[in-house]
């Protein structure tokens, strides 16, 4: 008969190894498994638990890991199950790199580096920078956009959305650099072009009338050839102007393709202002560019003029059809070249809480939306400086006779000039055979070409 189990202080049976194994099937003379610790469920506090993770093996660190490990042997551990284990548990936090002093080279040379970008980015007609892209070549995928120089990423974009325009705004950055080189051709400055960004130096990172007539010369090529392709159908997106209809005061009537200025013009506006706006137009020098870049589209606008054909029997005038069209790009130029040499000097002032250009002299009158400004003075352009972008005038042709810049005098900027003869073969005694061609004499002569020291 198997003998009753045991009663032990605190309530808890205690039964013979024998009894034990019969109960739980094991065969008798094997030893007993290891008792498993439970924490005590009447004391809450930290011994319990440090009693009851004292036969773990401790943990090893490793690399990353978010807790520092603390290999104590188990009695040692058992001893701290008393006392407070919060220093052990101690988690690690990953500590950021310090930024650099701001005494430092390191520091320094970032900030100079924000500082040019910023500068080149916000103050320079970049994009005209496609120009140099060859006329071949056509930019009609989206991957192309994000290779072409000098683009902010908004007009990178804007280029995705209109891939058919961007011939065109390439053909209107040509137009602009072509007219700006013929204005400015008998003048120190020429608009000569580099190979670098911006296109024509550092001349219009500054606040010059240059500057200025490169950003209103700039707006209005762009205008100009994206009307000019939708008057000739090549974009799908815009074409003849509709909204110019019916009969007219002179007697005529409006009909055939007048030119979509308003396209031209609105998309002038998205694409070569988003780099002035991108930045705010807060800054003096972004309601300059803004300023100048509408006086170029307003330059055209209040130039269209009207184009008629006459309709009648042999070649009478008896019906009249008329269009608006836009005038040559060459008086686009003339008339911004005027407005080049009467630019206004301005300054920022502020009205209420709108940032305004107010002239510098207060006894000018204020400038119109078809003026230029500006708000630094121009180099003299005569000694080379490739630190700001000037080339001189060492090695132009000048004239002699002249009392005006192009003159010897002023061009060469007290320098004086060379004088050497050169034979030129011109084309003489020119006439016209029966059919059809026109033969000439090759003319030979001496002429005198001076050149700047």
């Amino acid at each position: 008969m198997p003998s009753p189990p045991l009663a032990r202080p605190g309530g808890v049976l205690a039964v013979s190894p024998a009894q034990g194994a019969a109960e739980s099937g094991r065969p008798p003379g094997l030893p007993p498994p290891p008792a498993r610790l439970r924490p005590r469920r009447s004391i809450p506090g930290r011994a319990g638990r440090a009693d009851s993770r004292a036969e773990r093996p401790p943990r090893e660190h490793q690399p990353g890991s978010a807790r520092r490990s603390c290999p104590r042997p188990p009695a040692a551990a058992a001893a701290l199950g008393a006392g407070r284990r919060g220093r052990c548990r101690r988690r690690l936090r990953a500590v950021p790199p310090r930024p650099p002093s701001r005494m430092s080279p390191e520091y320094f040379l970032r900030s100079l580096l924000l500082i040019i970008l910023a500068t080149f980015s916000a103050n320079a007609s970049n994009w005209l920078y496609l120009a140099k892209l060859s006329s071949v070549g056509s930019i009609s995928e989206e991957e192309t956009c994000e290779k072409l120089k000098g683009l902010i990423q908004r007009q990178v974009q804007m280029c995705k959305r209109n891939l058919e325009v961007m011939d065109s705004v390439r053909r209107g950055a040509q137009l602009a650099i072509e007219e700006c080189q013929y204005q400015f051709r008998n003048r120190r400055w020429n608009c000569s072009t580099l190979d670098t960004l911006p296109v024509f130096g550092k001349v219009v990172t500054q606040g010059t009338r240059e500057a200025a007539f490169v950003y209103a010369i700039s707006s209005a090529g762009v205008a100009f050839a994206v009307t000019r392709a939708c008057s000739s159908g090549e974009l799908d997106k815009c074409g003849c102007d509709r909204t110019v209809q019916g009969g007219s005061p002179q007697g005529f009537q409006w009909s055939g393709c007048s030119d979509n200025i308003a396209y031209g013009v609105a998309f002038s506006q998205s694409f070569v202002d988003i780099r002035e706006r991108s930045k705010g137009a807060s800054s003096n020098r972004a309601l300059m560019n803004l300023h100048n870049n509408e006086a170029g589209r307003k330059a055209i606008l209040n130039n269209m003029r009207v184009e008629c054909k006459c309709h009648g029997v042999s070649g009478s005038c008896e019906f009249k059809t008329c269009w608006k069209a836009m005038p040559p790009f060459r008086k686009v130029g003339n008339i911004l070249k005027e407005k080049f040499d009467g630019a206004t000097e301005v300054e920022q002032s502020e009205i209420g809480s709108t940032k305004v250009l107010v002239p510098k002299n207060s006894q000018f009158k204020p400038h119109t939306d078809e003026d230029l400004v500006y708000l630094d003075s121009s180099p003299d352009f005569c000694d080379h400086d490739l630190k700001n972008g000037v080339l001189g005038t060492s090695g132009r042709q000048c004239n002699k006779t002249s009392k005006a810049i192009d003159g010897c005098e002023l061009m060469c900027c007290g320098r004086g000039f060379h004088t050497d003869e050169v034979e030129v073969v011109e084309r003489c005694s020119c006439k016209f055979h029966w059919c059809c061609s026109v033969k000439c004499k090759p003319c030979h002569r001496v002429v005198e070409i001076h050149t700047c020291r």
